[in-house]
């Protein structure tokens, strides 16, 4: 994800943040107006935002495809997931490309060592997924059979208390995988009975999480049309401070993974950290301040009782018992109000404006 990052997929990352990181701001009562005089100037204040055209747009999205090689290969998994012994194959020995189902227990000196064993596991004869040597030994066994397979651990291994050294792997076969097809299809415990049904489940399935993908696509692309059409005058440090903040707190996270934060901004943003923070916070303090003119403008807001349904839906549907327990001092109910308004402008602007398939 480079510098096109959406600012819909951080809506509720950057909303939430901003919320959670300001103190509430004071409401403090406008003085009352002087009567003017010949000696009062009147100066016309910039606003931070104008909207320009913010309904009756068009964007594009890319329309979801599914490889037809991505569907063999996703069956494919799915399908070795539901054999069993009872309708592997049992009579012939493996040969290379088999997957086999099997048992190993490794040792060196006699000894067993962590990460040596496994009371089952499928393995792909030829794919080198073990290490080298010990997949070809295992050709011309017969299923029930049990082989010592000898190999030597790479010098350059990555345990180094295993480097270099001789292991003895005791191997049990307990059966080879058959060729998908629609006579085993129908044996196993599951509902389809074809190949062409399981197939067709998983494109519907891939086809199905595209789409979430593609709809996220769409509301980026019609938001970041309407903040492009907006004009924007002089944006609060304050504003801009806070979603430094958010952005920052994103970046020093990763740190507990044992990355630096330049070395994630790069990943995720393609430049180093300062940059990152200093260009994410001015494109979300645009969205902010766009998708409150955009409520202002059209009339969106939340009466208590609706914030009300709103929070107690939104905390049942993250596993809390009630609204009570998702309130606290960093969110509080006034902060979740701003919060559920940003959602319903953006389903309002998704419902406004109209997105195409790209060309």
């Amino acid at each position: 994800m480079k510098k096109t990052l959406a600012l819909v997929l951080a809506l509720a990352l950057s909303a939430m943040a901003l919320m959670a990181c300001g103190k509430e701001e004071e409401v403090i009562e406008p003085a009352p107006t002087p009567e003017p005089t010949e000696a009062v100037q009147v100066v016309e204040i910039e606003p931070a935002v104008t909207l320009g055209e913010y309904k009756g747009l068009e964007v594009t999205y890319t329309e979801p495809f599914v490889a037809e090689e991505d569907v063999e290969y996703y069956a494919l998994q799915e399908y070795t997931k539901y054999i069993t012994e009872e309708v592997g194959i049992k009579d012939r020995a493996v040969e290379e490309g088999d997957k086999i189902y099997l048992s190993y227990e490794g040792k060196v000196d006699g000894v067993a060592f962590d990460g040596g064993t496994s009371a089952g596991y499928m393995l792909e004869i030829g794919s080198g997924t073990f290490i080298p040597g010990f997949e070809d030994q295992l050709i011309g066994v017969m299923p029930g059979e049990t082989k010592d397979v000898v190999v030597t651990f790479p010098e350059n291994y990555s345990a180094e208390d295993l480097a270099g050294k001789e292991a003895v792997f005791t191997c049990e076969i307990f059966y080879i995988v058959p060729e998908m097809s629609d006579e085993v299809v129908a044996l196993l415990d599951w509902d389809y009975k074809t190949v062409d049904e399981l197939k067709g489940a998983i494109r519907d399935d891939m086809l199905a999480q595209m789409q979430v993908n593609v709809d996220a696509e769409i509301e980026n692309n019609i938001v970041e049309a309407v903040i492009n059409n907006a004009t924007f005058g002089e944006i609060s440090e304050e504003l801009l401070d806070r979603y430094k903040t958010t952005v920052d707190n994103q970046l020093e996270a990763y740190t507990a993974y044992g990355y630096d934060k330049d070395t994630v901004a790069q990943m995720l943003y393609g430049t180093d950290a300062a940059t990152m923070v200093e260009e994410l916070s001015l494109m979300y303090a645009k969205q902010d301040l766009v998708f409150r003119a955009v409520a202002a403008e059209e009339g969106l807001k939340l009466d208590d009782a609706a914030l009300d349904v709103r929070l107690a839906k939104y905390a049942k549907e993250n596993g809390f018992e009630s609204a009570d327990d998702i309130i606290t001092e960093d969110m509080t109910k006034e902060q979740y109000r701003d919060f559920f308004l940003f959602d319903d402008v953006i389903t309002f602007l998704t419902s406004n404006n109209k997105a195409v398939p790209a060309k």
